[in-house]
Parts: structure tokens; C-alpha cells; sequence
């Protein structure tokens, strides 16, 4: 919906740093200009998968799934 409302998202990123430490990671990510809706869609998802890969090579052991995806 960002691309349909012409909007910027803020992937947010909660990481724990210790037992009671928590690092807040909030990102902007701008909407592109120029392109068809689909690029403009395709731009901002491969830029939010890329801060996610980011933050998980900094955090690996805090990756979790609570969902039973593979079922």
C-alpha cells in the first residue's frame, strides 16, 4: 500500500542486546519517483529485504519464525 499511496516506508527492527537491552533500528525507505508501479514495488521490496539481511548478519541467532510455515 506504501506504492498505491505514493508513501515512504519505516521497516522498524527490535534487536535485543543483552537480557534486558534492546537496540531500536528504524529505517526510511523513499519512494521512488520515476518507474511504473510495479518497479516502484519491486525497488522498495528489495530494499526492505535488503535491511532485513543486514540486521540479521548483525543479530543471526535472532531469527525467529513463530509461524508453522512449512505445515
Amino acid at each position: 500500500t506504501a506504492v498505491q499511496r505514493e508513501l515512504p516506508m519505516l521497516p522498524v527492527f527490535v534487536m535485543k542486546e543483552s537480557c534486558k537491552s534492546y537496540r531500536l533500528y528504524v529505517h526510511k525507505i523513499d519512494y521512488p519517483q520515476e518507474g511504473k508501479r510495479a518497479e516502484k514495488a519491486a525497488f522498495m521490496a528489495q530494499e526492505f529485504a535488503s535491511l532485513l539481511e543486514t540486521t540479521l548478519k548483525s543479530y543471526p541467532t535472532q531469527w525467529f519464525n513463530y509461524y508453522d510455515f512449512w505445515s
